[in-house]
Parts: C-alpha cells; sequence; structure tokens
C-alpha cells in the first residue's frame, strides 16, 4: 500500500522489510552521500538504499541545511529532492554549485517535466523520479562516481 501524504507520494514500507536485499559496492564504499528531502519517508528510504550498497549517508531535513552539513563533511555526491519545501531548486543548486564545484548533483523528483522548470545555468547532473525501486538512482550515482 502507497500512502501520499502533501501532495507527495509515500513509501511503500514493505519494501524496507528485511526480505530487501541490497548488495554493498565495495568500490563505493568510501563515498558519501548527501541526502536531502523533506518527506521523512523519502529521506529514510533512500538513505536506507545507498547504506545498503555501502554509502556513507547525510541526511538533511531542507534546504538551508544543506550547506553547512556538507561544509562539514564535503560530500562525495547530492542527491536533492527537486520541491524542498524552504527553497526552490534552482536556488538550492547555485548555493551548492557555488561552493561545492565539481560535485555532482542529482535531483528526485515526481514531476517528470520538473526539468522545464529549471532556469538555464542550474542543470543538475540528472534528473531521477521518484519510484518504489533503487535500481535507476543506484545506477546513476555509481556512473557519476566512477573515477572519482
Amino acid at each position: 500500500m502507497v500512502e501520499h501524504r502533501s501532495e507527495k507520494p509515500g513509501v511503500d514500507s514493505s519494501i524496507l522489510s528485511p526480505a530487501t536485499i541490497l548488495f554493498p559496492n565495495p568500490l563505493m564504499a568510501e563515498k558519501t552521500i548527501l541526502v536531502a528531502d523533506d518527506n521523512d519517508e523519502w529521506r529514510a528510504l533512500v538513505s536506507f538504499w545507498l547504506k545498503g550498497q555501502g554509502y556513507r549517508v547525510l541526511a538533511a531535513t531542507d534546504g538551508k541545511s544543506v550547506i553547512p552539513l556538507a561544509e562539514k563533511t564535503r560530500p562525495d555526491c547530492f542527491v536533492l529532492d527537486f520541491e524542498l519545501g524552504d527553497m526552490t531548486a534552482a536556488d538550492l543548486i547555485r548555493q551548492v554549485r557555488g561552493r561545492f564545484d565539481g560535485v555532482p548533483i542529482i535531483f528526485l523528483t515526481t514531476m517528470a517535466r520538473a526539468m522545464m522548470h529549471i532556469p538555464q545555468g542550474c542543470m543538475p547532473e540528472q534528473f531521477v523520479i521518484k519510484s518504489q525501486s533503487s535500481m535507476e538512482l543506484l545506477a546513476v550515482i555509481e556512473d557519476l562516481l566512477k573515477g572519482k
């Protein structure tokens, strides 16, 4: 069953069960990913997926906490909710790029048309549509972090 709160998709809690098997990628074990999502369930789910792959995960609940957390930890990649309640995606990407040039940014979104609403110069490396599967997000992160 999928719950819906605040017009954002919920997370099917059954996918967090012990039956969910993820295989860590030893090549990514030392990488740190900063996840920002104002939806507790999505933030927990994405963190679960990433930890299952051996990544170190830092979690932010809103846009304004991303930069201070990142300055303390220097993440290797940002996974940011496109619809953080306190900041626009464009504002957040400008701040991240201004301080962490070269660190890949992935926007998670429920809207396939989200990329049409990003001003020139504020595009992330990738958009990933929120879904109940970790496969796409994990593949994108691994691809962006190869060779780093």
